[in-house]
């Protein structure tokens, strides 16, 4: 899940998360999303609705803790009715709420949708339409609908409550994969514990002679160590390539989806040979400092 404190981004990334977000609403309700390298007249990217193979082309607005932005109408045609406005309202602590606005929608202006003329006298700004984001205006946001879409039902969705619902399976699954990875660990200690300990105890008078030759206490632990750690290495040689087809083909199923990196496969490996050695050399450096006299008449 993002941080989702925004007061810690500045305008530019703010802007970029709320492309990143925008083209991820439209890919998840099935749109091909096709982004340009560089902001083309106003249009960020282009979504095409897969049913009907129309393109539309989608302009986004995100506001922080502002109540107003704007579109140069040089750049917006009202007219066009394949072009969007796609608007992201971020407050801290959830995920932004998404506007999806007809460019036809400033045909007839209002509280919300605002048409900036500038055409008075020591006016030098360019005309814009506008999009004023105040509580008031809010509450206009379904008669706003009404007027447009006649007696079809308004419904305003929680994307952060949507977001989850829609990954509730994943999430569940997600956790269900790391409680099993937890008692896995937990196991492969108490195993080792047990198999460190018989290993030992069977190699007692081995390691009673080479102490009577002169091997010392680390050397001990060096050669009860060294069969462990490369049964552990053969073991993920074995499991690693395994493991990355797994998660490849687990990841193709998201629209926008991380990257597994060398540190996804290392770090388990680091964690179980480190256990391993602490293991191992506890057992085998009490067995090393004990007097090989008392260990060979033992035996």
């Amino acid at each position: 899940m993002p941080r989702m404190k925004w007061d810690k981004l500045n305008q530019r990334q703010l802007g970029q998360y709320g492309e990143y977000y925008a083209k991820m609403e439209f890919a998840s309700y099935g749109y091909d999303v096709y982004t340009s390298e560089v902001d083309d007249h106003g249009v960020d990217f282009v979504a095409r609705d897969i049913v009907t193979g129309t393109f539309y082309e989608v302009q986004v607005k995100s506001i922080y803790k502002g109540k107003y932005t704007y579109m140069q109408k040089q750049h917006m045609s009202v007219d066009d009715k394949y072009r969007l406005v796609c608007f992201l309202k971020f407050e801290d602590d959830r995920l932004p709420e998404v506007y999806i606005i007809p460019a036809t929608a400033w045909q007839k202006p209002n509280a919300i949708l605002v048409d900036r003329k500038y055409d008075k006298p020591g006016q030098k700004s360019k005309p814009e339409w506008g999009i004023s984001y105040t509580i008031k205006n809010k509450k206009l946001i379904e008669k706003l609908w009404k007027e447009m879409n006649g007696d079809r039902g308004f419904k305003y969705v929680d994307m952060h409550k949507e977001f989850m619902l829609r990954n509730n399976k994943v999430i569940i699954l997600s956790r269900i994969l790391i409680s099993y990875s937890f008692i896995a660990l937990a196991l492969t200690c108490f195993g080792l514990f047990g198999i460190s300990w018989y290993a030992v105890r069977h190699r007692t008078r081995e390691i009673a002679i080479r102490k009577v030759h002169g091997a010392s206490n680390w050397e001990i632990v060096w050669l009860l160590n060294r069969s462990f750690l490369w049964q552990i290495l053969v073991a993920y040689i074995i499991a690693i390539p395994i493991t990355w087809l797994l998660m490849q083909h687990w990841l193709e199923q998201f629209a926008y989806r991380i990257s597994a990196t060398q540190w996804n496969f290392l770090t388990p490996v680091l964690i179980v040979l480190v256990i391993t050695t602490i293991t191992i050399t506890i057992h085998s450096y009490l067995s090393a400092r004990t007097n090989p006299v008392n260990s060979l008449k033992a035996e």
